[in-house]
C-alpha cells in the first residue's frame, strides 16, 4: 500500500472493530486488557508510531478517531519489533490460527 497522511489512516482505522495504539503515554492499558472485548471480532487495527512515540496532537487525532492506547509494559522496543510483537499477541488472544485465513500458505 502506498504511503498515506495520518488523516487518511485515521478515517480507515476508525471503521475497524478494534483500533489500539501503542504507547508510551501514562495511562495506557495492558495490550491484553484492550483485547479482552475483542473476542468474535474479524479485524484489528493497529497503529505503531515511531521510536520516541507519536507526537501529542498525532495521539489526540488518534484517541480522537476512537484508538485505544496500549503499554507493552516496561519495556520499551524499536518501531519495527514492536509491530511484531503486537501482531503476535494479538493473534494469540484472539486465537488465530493460520488454518483459519486462507491467506496465509500452509506446509
Amino acid at each position: 500500500r502506498p504511503i498515506v497522511l495520518l488523516s487518511s489512516a485515521l478515517q480507515y482505522a476508525a471503521k475497524w472493530g478494534v483500533f489500539i495504539v501503542g504507547s508510551l503515554a501514562a495511562g495506557a492499558k495492558p495490550l491484553k486488557d484492550a483485547l479482552e472485548n475483542a473476542v468474535g471480532v474479524n479485524h484489528v487495527c493497529l497503529l505503531v508510531g515511531p521510536e520516541g512515540d507519536l507526537a501529542p496532537d498525532e495521539y489526540q487525532c488518534v484517541i480522537h478517531a476512537g484508538g485505544v492506547p496500549v503499554t507493552l509494559g516496561s519495556q520499551v522496543l524499536r518501531s519495527e519489533t514492536a509491530s511484531i510483537y503486537m501482531l503476535s499477541a494479538i493473534r494469540y488472544a484472539l486465537k488465530v490460527s493460520t488454518s483459519s485465513n486462507p491467506n496465509i500458505a500452509q506446509k
